[in-house]
């Protein structure tokens, strides 16, 4: 039995057998190992092994086992948040570790076959996730620590160009393929879910993916630097995303608003805590899509407030725009305008919000969408 410095079991009743060939300061390896279910099996060659300037070569391969095996085996040493989540299908891996002195080096991927994760209390799934994810770990610093910042820049003026850049797809050679099906959180949000990675400069994983959301387009591109704990950067863009769709969608606010929306948003953080997200986002109402835009009095009367008593029903509107900070766990509105200008030039709807009077808690946010997809079910 193998323990960490927390004392809790890392592997119970494993078995690991090797046969080593030594000829002068060079060997040859060979060995099985084996925890319950699981098996693995290395392989490889060394050179000056026992100096300071060996080299060593070795291959592990780990066959298909069920995701669900995998979590029963480690159980102890499981990540807390996946304990108890839904978990379904297989995994397999092969990875190269290369021994440099006092480098080490991990190079390989890690193939995933109809794989589904669910929320413990069913607030999320996403699956079936099938595909490879390449994997890469150096214990030398990156060399280029400045590509975590070479993704595009998220911003409305470049909304045109990066959209471009996102349909032509020129993710660089060598790169890597998921596919994750479809992304529940309370509702459907997300559909033929791709995501495409390579990995550089020691840890560093740059990736890129697409979904189709609510009639309309998602794309994003990001980075996630693993070398020094968990920090990512990473931004999206939405086309033609149908507030229609959307709101069709969630029973509570059916019928509420209509028309085609895009936006751009960019984010950054560290670690896993929503605490830690930073990042901004603007959305605003294409005029020229094939939806009308339309607000319901209904609506209008919950974001308007009295201002809003006088409105006698729907309304057409013509200008839209949300723009928004997220910091310290909390989405802070710079502004929300919903407004018309009619033939005669004359304002004829107008709602706004006063800037960064108004917050959002992110986590009470997404709770909230859950609770609402709870209810909209029962009432099936």
């Amino acid at each position: 039995m193998f323990e960490r410095e927390t004392k809790r079991a890392v592997v119970k009743d494993g078995t690991f057998g090797a046969k080593i060939d030594c000829l002068g300061k060079d060997l040859t390896l060979r060995a099985d190992a084996a925890v319950g279910p699981l098996s693995a099996r290395l392989s490889g060659t060394g050179t000056r092994w026992t100096g300071k300037d060996r080299h060593v070569t070795l291959k592990l391969s780990v066959p298909v086992v069920n995701v669900p095996l995998v979590r029963e085996v480690f159980w102890d040493v499981f990540p807390d948040s996946l304990l108890y989540v839904g978990l379904e299908g297989s995994i397999s891996s092969t990875l190269s570790l290369i021994v440099d002195g006092q480098r080490l080096n991990v190079e390989g991927e890690v193939l995933l076959k109809e794989c589904r994760l669910s929320g413990e209390n069913g607030e999320y799934s996403i699956g079936p996730i099938n595909g490879s994810f390449p994997v890469r770990y150096g214990k030398t610093a990156p060399q280029a620590q400045g590509s975590l910042l070479t993704i595009p820049t998220h911003e409305k003026s470049a909304f045109d160009q990066l959209l471009t850049t996102y349909e032509r797809d020129p993710l660089e050679q060598g790169s890597q393929t998921v596919t994750l099906g479809v992304f529940h959180y309370g509702f459907p949000l997300l559909e033929d879910i791709r995501l495409r990675s390579t990995s550089r400069d020691s840890s560093l994983n740059v990736f890129r993916f697409d979904a189709k959301m609510f009639n309309g387009q998602l794309y994003g591109s990001g980075a996630l630097d693993l070398f020094e704990g968990l920090n990512f950067k990473g931004g999206f863009l939405v086309k033609g995303v149908s507030l229609k769709a959307l709101c069709d969608t969630i029973q509570p606010i059916q019928g509420f608003i209509s028309g085609k929306v895009n936006g751009m948003v960019s984010v950054k953080g560290s670690g896993t805590g929503l605490s830690t997200l930073m990042g901004k986002g603007e959305f605003w109402v294409d005029p020229t899509a094939d939806e009308k835009t339309m607000i319901s009095r209904e609506f209008l009367q919950k974001v308007g407030g009295v201002s809003a008593k006088l409105y006698l029903g729907d309304r057409r509107f013509d200008k839209g725009i949300l723009e928004a900070y997220l910091k310290d766990g909390y989405v802070i509105f710079k502004e929300l305008e919903l407004s018309n200008r009619n033939l005669l030039g004359m304002t004829d709807l107008s709602v706004k919000v006063a800037p960064f009077n108004n917050r959002i808690d992110l986590d009470h946010l997404l709770w909230t969408i859950t609770e609402a997809a709870t209810r909209a079910k029962e009432k099936k």
